[in-house]
């Protein structure tokens, strides 16, 4: 912003545009967030597009009223750049309204000048997130179970209450936040989590840099992967109501089942026809 001469930058990104478009025969760009992300400092996404020549597909998010607008406010700014959009593939649309959200899509789409593609289901397996993004994300210590740390999350629970009442929360793949000093606790979530074998989730233990020698035994043998922070429960719980999940390349699985759903519901062959 102190600096708007973006020069160099696109002199960057056309290099390295030319660079990868050498070597292969078509290129996928993911612009994060909306059209004008990057508009702060005068290079926004629609800028990318019209520098790099690309043309666009809006994935929405899944619903009729506001995600109708929300493509046709991106629209207007890649048209205002003179970026060709070819069309419109909803996302996580509800299972149960699948077929209705659909139908009215295509039609709010012709009404703001484009087409769906496609719309994919939601399927909340693909959210999950894996023990290894928090233990990147918030560098958070592992303790014990770095060979587990592929283990995905489903549920989070605070272990701060008596273990008779706080064992009843603990389920499959379930993340179990709990203060470092206490024992009972720890020992409630590594006995419980020990019976779902393959989906035993996880575990972090808050207001501690590391643990003790005793401490690290029973968890060791539990196979169950164990993160550390020094930071309080709060705070640490606090921080997972933001965490978004990502789909790395070592999660074999999504991308298969991502592949196989983009198959089903996506018009790829026309998507194809139209990048021509």
């Amino acid at each position: 912003i102190d600096n708007p001469d973006v020069s160099h930058l696109e002199q960057r990104i056309l290099r390295c545009t030319r660079h990868v478009s050498g070597k292969h025969g078509a290129m996928i760009i993911e612009g994060t967030g909306h059209a004008g992300v990057g508009s702060c400092f005068g290079l926004s996404n629609a800028k990318v597009a019209k520098l790099i020549g690309a043309k666009v597909v809006i994935v929405g998010s899944g619903g009729i009223g506001k995600p109708i607008d929300e493509i046709a406010l991106n629209m207007a700014l890649f048209e205002r750049r003179g970026v060709e959009v070819i069309g419109i593939v909803l996302n996580k649309v509800i299972p149960r309204k699948f077929d209705e959200v659909k139908h009215y899509v295509q039609k709010g789409a012709t009404i703001i000048g484009t087409s769906l593609l496609g719309a994919t289901p939601h399927v909340p397996a693909l959210t999950f997130y894996r023990m290894e993004q928090i233990a990147e994300e918030f560098g958070y210590d592992v303790v014990v179970g770095k060979e587990y740390l592929h283990n995905p999350i489903r549920h989070t629970v605070v272990l701060a209450m008596r273990p008779e009442h706080g064992v009843k929360y603990i389920r499959e793949n379930t993340l179990v936040i709990v203060p470092c000093d206490r024992t009972d606790n720890i020992r409630i979530a590594v006995s419980t989590l020990k019976n779902y074998s393959n989906s035993n989730g996880g575990i972090i233990l808050t207001g501690c840099a590391t643990v003790d020698r005793k401490m690290r035994t029973l968890l060791r043998g539990s196979d169950i992967p164990v993160l550390v922070s020094p930071e309080d429960t709060f705070k640490v719980s606090s921080r997972m109501v933001h965490l978004e999940f990502k789909i790395r390349a070592s999660d074999r699985e999504k991308i298969d089942r991502l592949r196989k759903l983009v198959g089903e519901h996506v018009d790829v062959d026309e998507l194809v026809n139209r990048l021509q």
